[in-house]
């Protein structure tokens, strides 16, 4: 797992020192993602070194355009051109811009392809003095990226490598409002209107995670202010014997969850203000013995749910303000002992659904179904 920097688009930026100004050849190369498409024509800015005495700088940036965004380098001089590329959000990026001081060249390079090439008007003067740092913003710029920074972010001196500077979220630990540059210039970033409460700091999961131990006897994942898991998640032991995942203020699946243990004894999932699930969620133990769902003010469903299990001893879902099912679910033991599913006042299915061999069906997709005060119990033996 690794942490990662995530700002608002709105005033979070990073401010830093240059180890020495730039006299020849470097590279900007910002690695993470676009949290959101700008609006066309509006930039998010995400890497630029710049002149702390100045106006001048040079950077990474995307602008909005019909459908997406595309690469942009961005400087206080004229800079023309842009990419055509459409850039995806909520993906791993690495976004580059190499400098070439002899012929005063800048290049846009996106996951190591050229996009485009342009001349920074007048580089060749102002380029050498620039001698500090900022994520998300440039100086003299009102326009701010909302934007997720990863490890490995850098700004390389091609020339003297010993002025290369790499900064690695991670090292943060997940608090505080210090951007980490993890090498032996130290030349730390400082976060600017970021909030106090570490909710910028964003727990990512890289290249797919697999949890395969025999026995998971206790598990508990609680008070993290974001997690964010983008690649595949595979929680397969034999056996769960207790499970708790409370008081995370967001829990973000944007890829598929694969819950399959032989059995889950217990598991309780409370207190997380929002659980949004992206991509299909499959939970297909053996047999559930006791799972709770409760206190959730937001759950979202917005691909696929599978619940197959060949038994449920025990299911409640209850105290949810808000559930929507924005796909298809399939809860198909073959028993069912108890399942309640109480006070939980907004309740939407936006397709045809299917419990068991009961088939509930809603003719205007998005139909809401709303309970003031309801109470369904059902027992199956």
């Amino acid at each position: 797992m690794a942490w990662a920097l995530q700002s608002d688009g709105v005033n979070d930026h990073v401010d830093g020192d240059l180890v020495t100004t730039m006299s020849g050849d470097f590279i900007l190369k910002y690695e993470g993602q676009i949290s959101s498409n700008p609006a066309n024509t509006v930039f998010y800015n995400l890497l630029a070194i710049y002149d702390k005495s100045g106006n001048d700088y040079l950077g990474v940036a995307v602008r909005g355009m019909a459908g997406g965004a595309v690469a942009k380098i961005i400087s206080n001089a004229s800079t023309p051109g842009e990419g055509s590329t459409q850039i995806p959000i909520n993906t791993d990026l690495v976004l580059e811009v190499r400098y070439t001081s002899s012929t005063n060249t800048a290049e846009f390079f996106i996951n190591g392809t050229p996009e485009y090439t342009v001349n920074p008007s007048g580089g060749a003067t102002w380029i050498p003095l620039l001698d500090g740092y900022r994520m998300f913003s440039a100086t003299g710029s009102t326009t701010f990226g909302h934007a997720l920074l990863k490890d490995n972010t850098s700004i390389i001196d091609s020339v003297t490598s010993a002025n290369t500077l790499i900064f690695t979220p991670t090292n943060s630990g997940g608090t505080g409002l210090i951007l980490d540059e993890s090498t032996a210039n130290n030349e730390n970033g400082v976060l600017m209107n970021f909030p106090g409460d570490n909710s910028q700091w964003v727990l990512v999961g890289g290249g797919g995670i697999s949890i395969t131990p025999n026995t998971i006897n206790s598990a508990s994942v609680s008070n993290n202010p974001v997690i964010a898991f983008n690649s595949v998640l595979n929680l397969t032991p034999n056996a769960i014997n207790s499970l708790s995942i409370a008081n995370n203020p967001s829990i973000q699946f944007n890829s598929v969850v694969n819950i399959s243990p032989a059995t889950i004894d217990s598991a309780s999932v409370s207190n997380d203000p929002i659980v949004s699930f992206s991509a299909v969620l499959n939970i297909t133990p053996q047999a559930i013995d006791s799972a709770s769902l409760s206190n959730n003010p937001t759950i979202v469903f917005n691909n696929p749910l599978n619940i197959a299990p060949s038994s449920i001893d025990s299911l409640s879902v209850s105290n949810n303000p808000v559930i929507e099912f924005k796909s298809i679910i399939n809860v198909l033991p073959q028993a069912i002992d108890s399942l309640s599913v109480s006070i939980n006042p907004f309740i939407s299915f936006g397709v045809v659904q299917t419990i068991g061999n009961v088939t509930a069906s809603f003719k205007d997709s998005g139909i809401s179904v709303k309970y003031e005060e309801d109470k369904i119990t059902v027992n199956f033996k």
